[in-house]
């Protein structure tokens, strides 16, 4: 009796080791860390981490929206910011660059009004002509030029350019360039209008499209303080600001850029030409 019953256990623990042995088989064969049922501390670790890593989502292409995909955006001049300076993020430190620029001159009452505030700062802008402007009053583009100050295209006729064919677009830019004496470097559509006929006619002549960062909005005449204090307020390294130096009544205009220059050069700002015009 004592032969089987010792038997019968050999049986038993022979049957437990195939048993686990066909478990732990198949849990390699599915790539698993241990045992779907493992009940100690190892165990635990590696089902939390395994149920702690999220399934990857697969791949897919994220949608642009329209203006992001559209090839005729407005696009800002390339201006070339200087390093960081000391003094934390939003301060104005010393060496700082802004680049005022002029539309819709040259404007024998306003012009020579510009020059003179810009001389007295020792700041230098550009100046956007309309090409009937510059025919008429050559003078002030050879004085704008004298005094190192840069010279952009604003079209022949302040027309828009994108509503345009392409031999009325080109005749807008060839007589432009003939009245400013020489192929200006960039061009400013005028109301900022701009699309990829526009811009590939300008690119292809080796210009480059030149838009802004702070409307004024001076031409709406809202009171040199208002002008001022847009500007003042807006600016910051590398801003290109939009003023207007011609196109109607531009006191405002002049009062308010006396205000600017002397406000921003007290905070450590100096005025440049766009570097690409």
């Amino acid at each position: 009796m004592s032969v089987r019953r010792t038997a019968a256990a050999v049986l038993a623990a022979a049957t437990t080791l195939v048993t686990a042995s066909a478990v732990w088989t198949a849990v390699a064969a599915n790539g698993a860390e241990g045992p779907p049922t493992s009940s100690g501390p190892a165990g635990r670790a590696r089902s939390t981490s395994a149920s702690a890593t999220p399934a990857r989502p697969a791949a897919h292409p994220v949608p642009r929206s329209p203006a992001a995909a559209a090839d005729d955006r407005p696009t800002r001049p390339q201006v070339r910011p200087l390093p960081p300076t000391a003094g934390g993020a939003g301060r104005t430190t010393p060496g700082r660059i802004a680049y005022l620029t002029f539309d819709d001159g040259p404007d024998p009452r306003w012009t020579p009004q510009v020059l003179g505030l810009l001389a007295r700062y020792d700041a230098h802008a550009t100046f956007f002509e309309i090409g009937t402007q510059a025919a008429a009053h050559p003078d002030l583009v050879r004085q704008v030029r004298a005094a190192g100050h840069r010279i952009g295209g604003h079209s022949w006729d302040h027309s828009d350019l994108t509503r345009l064919t392409p031999p009325q677009l080109a005749d807008q830019l060839d007589r432009t360039a003939a009245a400013l004496g020489e192929a200006p470097r960039c061009v400013r559509p005028p109301f900022g209008a701009v699309d990829r006929d526009v811009r590939t006619a300008v690119t292809s002549r080796g210009e480059s499209v030149a838009l802004w960062d702070v409307d004024t909005r001076d031409w709406t005449r809202p009171g040199a303080k208002a002008i001022a204090a847009e500007v003042i307020s807006h600016t910051k390294q590398g801003s290109v600001i939009l003023m207007h130096d011609g196109g109607g009544d531009r006191s405002h205009t002049v009062q308010a850029l006396d205000q600017v220059l002397r406000r921003l050069s007290s905070k450590g700002y100096r005025f440049e030409p766009l570097p690409d015009c």
